[in-house]
Formats: C-alpha cells, structure tokens, sequence
C-alpha cells in the first residue's frame, strides 16, 4: 500500500452517488490524486456537482463516440477511457496510420516497461 502515496488512483464505479465520493476520499493521502472514473450513462450535471464539491475529478469510461467525448468534456470531464481511438476528439485533422501505428507502438513499449516490474 505504500505506492497509494502517490500514484494517482481511478476509484472505477458504474455510479456516482455519496457513497461512490466517501469511498474515493479514504483512497486520498494528500499525495496523490484521486480520481472517479464512472460509467459515461452515469455523468450528468448532478453528479458532476457532487464530484466537485468533494474536490473530486471525474474520468468517464467506456467512451467510443467524438461527439459523446465532446459532451463529456464540456461537463467537466477531464479524461477517457475508450476501446477506439478518437482522432475527431483530439484533432481536426483525420489520424494517419503512422500516428496510429505510433501511438500503439508507444503502448507496447510502456506495457513492457510496466511487465518488467511485476514480481
């Protein structure tokens, strides 16, 4: 438990109710950054209310569409997890397949990274 000092923690959760914002805030040491990340179906101005007044940021996840990506953001989401990539969301431009080839060849190379530490 001693990494929970600092690394950034993503509390993953379907919903986002008082009970959701207790358990992220006993996950928070002062050092690191505590997240919620939250089913998308689930973020609407309400919840995202009850995030910021417990000084909480919300990730939202499983995202797979430009204009639900956009609508999220404009909620105050500041992050998301998808299963495509979504050039539209972060370009106006259409993503060449270098870019992408990139991007995946960067994953690879930080996953066996993060493989060499597991015991």
């Amino acid at each position: 438990m001693q990494l929970l000092l600092t690394l950034e923690v993503g509390l993953l959760s379907n919903g986002l109710a008082n009970t959701t914002v207790a358990m992220a805030k006993t996950l928070q040491t002062g050092q690191n950054r505590v997240f919620l990340d939250v089913l998308h179906t689930a973020v609407n101005r309400l919840s995202m209310q009850l995030a910021a007044q417990a000084g909480l940021e919300v990730e939202a996840y499983t995202v797979n569409d430009a204009e639900l990506a956009d609508a999220l953001t404009s909620l105050g989401v500041v992050g998301i997890t998808t299963n495509t990539l979504l050039p539209a969301a972060t370009t106006a431009e259409p993503m060449q397949l270098q870019d992408a080839e990139a991007i995946v060849a960067r994953f690879a190379q930080d996953f066996t990274m993060t493989s060499e530490l597991e015991p």
